[in-house]
């Protein structure tokens, strides 16, 4: 594509790119990249959740969490590592098949001073004790429904939550939609007219969004035009789905999206919408990291949640507004899995996680809580960066792309080849895989 639009026009947006990257950085330092994808959009008629994480917790871990009471469940997530008593879930799904996750907001109003950032606890507290998408909504809103189900530790004296954000929650019978939610208020997006009904809610789309697909980065639709921050990673998703979806691929047929085409594709693509490229594509050796681009130094992990499978997943492609609750071992949650790219997602291979099965590498197990994962995959992001004296003479980080680009298409097919491995060889992701990896 960089043949299209020449790479001299490439390297002047680097040149002026470098002036603006602390500035940019200082404001987005905290930002992720995620989207929903609906049953009629997702391969196979199931339903994906998608969080490329940028924090500045570098290293993270994967556990499951084991009910506390009789009246919560068991569920699946991320944590920071130095969250070693895992109370801040970043995303991930419980027995029931609720997901959840959350993009840092910052053109909505901040929490209260001395009662912020508890995203991770509000997710905790909801994979706990929700069931549906209907109780997320509820304990964002509803102190009387906190009270009544042990979370009125949720909110201070005045009631306010401590959050600023997009929470994304999807439930086991694909009712879906983003909630732009602040101390006292939360304004819905629901993915369809169905999970409107379900929610109560009146039906909004979100603006550019395919119909069956929603995305976001660190701004609300609701929020004003200033601090709008993450709007060029918004165009680039965008952009690499709206591709997507009118291309087949080995794992998805046209007009659908597959896991695969979160961990292999948008988390390893490094397309800058201001020149219409890719920075791999070309010669051109650095490049500022300065959140134009979906990967970045703060990058920590990318994840997947695909939902059951239709044929099997209690209340899919029905008319009930809300998923039954069933019995313990045959619950929707068992039916699901979770994709990890842990650490520096461009270089990270796929681990595939279940409710009941998480691998060895990706549980806290190393030194301060650490996974060996994340810790193998981190060690080659500092090769993957480099420091450049600017003009000012500052350092600048910038992306070392001739390392790049002998790295990550190695990574992508050593990651498809654990697609492949997890695979039933009677599931047509199998064949499609086996075909794209030796082809």
């Amino acid at each position: 594509m960089l043949r299209l639009f020449g790479k001299r026009l490439l390297q002047r947006f680097v040149a002026l790119a470098t002036f603006v990257a602390a500035l940019s950085v200082a404001f987005d330092a905290a930002g992720c990249t995620s989207s929903i994808v609906g049953i009629q959009r997702g391969e196979g008629g199931r339903w994906l959740l998608w969080k490329h994480r940028d924090t500045s917790h570098h290293f993270n871990y994967v556990k499951r969490v084991e009910p506390a009471d009789s009246a919560a469940m068991s569920y699946v997530a991320l944590f920071n590592s130095d969250d070693a008593d895992a109370r801040e879930a970043w995303i991930g799904f419980n027995e029931a098949g609720l997901a959840v996750m959350n993009t840092a907001s910052y053109n909505i109003e901040a929490p209260e001073k001395g009662w912020s950032d508890r995203e991770g606890m509000v997710m905790s507290a909801a994979l706990a004790r929700c069931s549906n998408l209907r109780d997320f909504y509820r304990l964002l809103t509803d102190a009387d429904w906190c009270r009544a189900n042990g979370l009125e530790s949720l909110r201070n004296d005045r009631g306010a939550l401590g959050v600023q954000a997009n929470f994304g929650a999807v439930d086991a019978a694909g009712h879906a939609a983003y909630f732009e939610t602040t101390d006292f208020t939360t304004e819905v997006y629901p993915l369809d007219s169905v999970s409107a009904k379900c929610l109560g809610v009146e039906m909004q789309r979100s603006g550019e969004d395919v119909e069956g697909v929603l995305t976001r980065t660190n701004y609300c639709l609701s929020g004003g035009c200033e601090q709008q921050l993450g709007m060029s990673r918004h165009r680039a998703e965008k952009h690499l789905l709206d591709s997507l979806l009118c291309t087949p691929r080995p794992w998805a047929e046209e007009g659908k999206l597959a896991a695969e085409d979160f961990t292999e594709v948008l988390s390893r693509s490094f397309y800058m919408p201001a020149v219409s490229s890719d920075l791999l594509d070309g010669t051109v050796h650095y490049a500022p990291d300065n959140g134009d681009v979906i990967p970045r130094y703060s990058s920590s992990a990318s994840v997947v949640i695909e939902g059951p499978e239709p044929d099997t997943a209690s209340g899919v492609y029905s008319n009930k507004d809300i998923a039954e609750p069933t019995d313990s071992a045959s619950a929707p949650g068992r039916r699901m899995t979770m994709w990890v790219l842990m650490g520096f997602p461009p270089l990270a291979e796929v681990r595939a996680v279940k409710l009941d099965s998480v691998p060895a590498d990706l549980l806290p197990t190393g030194e301060n809580n650490h996974c060996t994962a994340g810790d193998a995959v981190q060690r080659l992001r500092g090769k993957a960066f480099i420091n450049r004296k600017q003009s000012s003479g500052k350092q600048q980080r910038c992306f070392n792309l001739p390392y790049l680009r002998k790295t990550v298409p190695a990574a992508r097919r050593r990651s498809l080849n654990r697609y492949r491995a997890f695979a039933s060889p009677t599931n047509p992701r199998f064949h499609a895989i086996i075909s794209c990896i030796f082809n």
